[in-house]
């Protein structure tokens, strides 16, 4: 029966859920989030291709535009299985494969859906409304029973993810595709702006306050000035639920998340050295397997660590790329990202479209902040980043 949804809905319904249920990062999730994800759209692509007069029109654009695309997905699809030639953990491997099939079909459907430009904005929109609700569900009393709220010494806010950083990245994304409307919604603002300094992460907001800058210039280059009217007296038993949500938030920001503002405002005690120091070791792990694929390669570093590292996971995607895609992974990867970057400096200077620098303004974001966290290891993360490059692919 859910085969007769509405793409739109079903993508709603899968993000809910997926962000609830810790961001899709555990093996367990990406397996029985990834196979519902494949099956409903080849399905769906199935029935859409029987029912196509024009095979040039399978996903709604050329299949000529979608050869390179499918191809660098590919090929990290196969490079990811030819780690399992020398590998540290077989499964591994398995599992890399499958996440990029994931991805794959995650930027197929944004190509699909930037066919129909009216959907752009109603999946856009559908996205902001399910991470406000997950974020608000996080707020509530009781909910530690149910999300862990991040490391338990951390006292910081990571919503339903676990891991306060992914949180952070999450609704930095939010707040970035927040300035696509004429007037942004403030009670929205309101809400992924406390959550976002109760995590405490220090680069996602750093980046965050970056980006919007550029989009606040944008938005006064195009005359659409911020506006921040007072409210009508019909409006004012809204803004006061609006206030009473503020004030709950900020009073378990001082109780349950004290520590966040802390750790945000202190720089002079952080984990960069150690990442350099996870980097260089990346580096020795993928010299030692003379830059070709490796599956589960980050499994190694205890094996030639010096120093004693509080994660297993290497915090950034390009070297986790290079350890289990090997070298050509990571050509393939800066190459098609230096041409995207190329676009949008161009559609930031050029393009009066405010949903697509928005979207693609969120798009750099993530990517940029993957280079510094474990962001992709988590299933939604990575999808949305893949949904938003494709939608935006055109």
């Amino acid at each position: 029966m859910f085969l007769s949804w509405r793409e739109e809905d079903v993508l709603t319904g899968f993000m809910f859920l997926g962000l609830i249920c810790h961001g899709i990062f555990f093996a367990r999730e990406w397996l029985i989030f990834g196979a519902m994800l494949i099956i409903y759209l080849l399905i769906r692509w199935a029935q859409r291709v029987g029912r196509s007069k024009n095979s040039k029109r399978k996903f709604g654009v050329s299949s000529k535009n979608l050869v390179g695309p499918i191809s660098i997905f590919c090929l990290l699809i196969i490079f990811s299985l030819i780690g399992l030639l020398h590998p540290v953990r077989k499964i591994e491997g398995w599992l890399e494969a499958f996440k990029w099939l994931i991805f794959l079909l995650a930027y197929l459907w944004g190509r699909q859906l930037a066919v129909r430009e009216e959907m752009k904005d109603i999946v856009l929109n559908r996205m902001i409304i399910t991470a406000l609700i997950s974020t608000l569900l996080a707020w509530l009393p009781g909910s530690e029973m149910i999300w862990a709220p991040g490391i338990p010494e951390d006292g910081r806010f990571a919503s339903t993810w676990g891991y306060a950083n992914a949180a952070a990245s999450f609704l930095g994304c939010q707040l970035l595709l927040l300035h696509k409307d004429r007037k942004i919604k403030i009670p929205y603002l309101t809400v992924f702006m406390i959550s976002m300094i109760s995590t405490g992460s220090r680069a996602a907001i750093a980046l965050v306050i970056v980006f919007w800058v550029l989009l606040i210039l944008k938005r006064i280059h195009l005359k659409l000035i911020i506006d921040f009217k007072p409210p009508k007296l019909k409006e004012l038993g809204f803004w006061f639920s609006v206030l009473a949500i503020m004030i709950i938030m900020i009073q378990q920001t001082g109780m349950r998340y004290q520590d966040s503002v802390q750790h945000l405002l202190n720089w002079t005690q952080t984990t960069f050295s150690e990442r350099l120091l996870y980097y260089a070791d990346c580096l020795k792990l993928a010299q030692t397997a003379h830059f070709l694929p490796q599956a589960g390669g980050w499994l190694a570093f205890p094996f030639i660590q010096t120093i004693p590292y509080f994660t297993l996971y290497p915090h950034s995607s390009i070297f986790q790329v290079l350890l289990n895609q090997g070298l050509a992974g990571v050509i393939l990867l800066s190459f098609w990202a230096c041409k995207g970057i190329k676009q949008y400096i161009f559609d930031l200077r050029n393009s009066s479209d405010l949903t697509n620098i928005c979207s693609k303004t969120a798009v750099l974001y993530l990517g940029i902040h993957s280079l510094l966290d474990v962001d992709f290891s988590f299933g939604i993360l990575g999808v949305v980043f893949w949904l938003l490059a494709g939608i935006n692919s055109r």
